[in-house]
């Protein structure tokens, strides 16, 4: 079941509410109202892998001026 302390949570298996269809797989805010009404039907969102950061150029291109 889901927590409050969860900022991002994914619902489980899609279903039918009064704020609309809700898709398995769709990522909601935990302030959601359809996560506060059904906290049952989410989990907490898990990051598997995330990109790299891109690496920074070590000097200047010819012309380049670099600030600081």
């Amino acid at each position: 079941m889901a927590t409050r302390q969860e900022p991002y949570l994914v619902c489980k298996a899609s279903f039918h509410s009064p704020e609309g269809f809700i898709a398995a797989g769709d990522i909601y805010e935990a302030d959601h109202p359809a996560v506060k009404k059904y906290p049952e039907r989410f989990k907490p969102l898990t990051v598997h892998r995330t990109g790299k950061p891109p690496v920074e150029q070590a000097t200047a291109a010819p012309g380049e001026k670099r600030g600081r």
